[in-house]
C-alpha cells in the first residue's frame, strides 16, 4: 500500500497534479506498488519501478491516439507518445542503476589476458 505522499509523488513524476485522482486513482497506484513489490525488495527499486510500470501503461494508451486536424485546430498526439517513450527510457536507466547498485554488481573492462606463447618448431622441421 502506498502512502499519501508516495501517491502524490508518483502522480507528479508522470505529469499529473498531486491530487488528480481522476487521471490516476489511489487504487491503481496501490496495485502498481504491489506489482513493483512482487519484483523488487529494495525500497528505491520499488519506487523507480512504479514509475516505469506507470509510464509503460501511459505509453500504451498514447499509442492509440493519433494526430488530427480539423479546421484551424491541430492536435499532435504523437508528440505525447514520443515524450512518454523518452521519459520511460530515462526511468528504466535509473531502475537498472538502482538494481545493479542493490546487487553490488561491479562493472569492469576486459580482464587482462596473458598473450599466447610463440610456437617454436624444432630445427629441420619440414612443412
Amino acid at each position: 500500500m502506498a502512502t499519501l505522499l508516495e501517491q502524490q509523488r508518483l502522480r507528479m513524476d508522470v505529469g499529473f497534479l498531486p491530487d488528480d485522482t481522476a487521471a490516476l486513482s489511489d487504487a491503481t497506484i496501490d496495485a502498481i506498488f504491489v506489482e513493483a513489490g512482487e519484483r523488487f525488495e529494495d525500497p528505491a527499486s520499488i519506487l523507480i519501478s512504479t514509475r516505469v510500470i506507470t509510464l509503460r501503461r501511459m505509453v500504451m494508451q498514447a499509442a492509440n491516439e493519433v494526430d488530427y486536424t480539423q479546421n484551424n485546430t491541430t492536435e499532435k498526439a504523437s508528440q505525447r507518445y514520443d515524450h512518454l517513450v523518452r521519459e520511460l527510457r530515462r526511468w528504466e536507466n535509473l531502475l537498472e542503476d538502482a538494481v545493479s547498485y542493490e546487487a553490488g554488481a561491479v562493472r569492469s573492462g576486459k580482464p587482462m589476458q596473458i598473450p599466447p606463447r610463440i610456437k617454436e618448431y624444432p630445427r629441420g622441421y619440414v612443412w
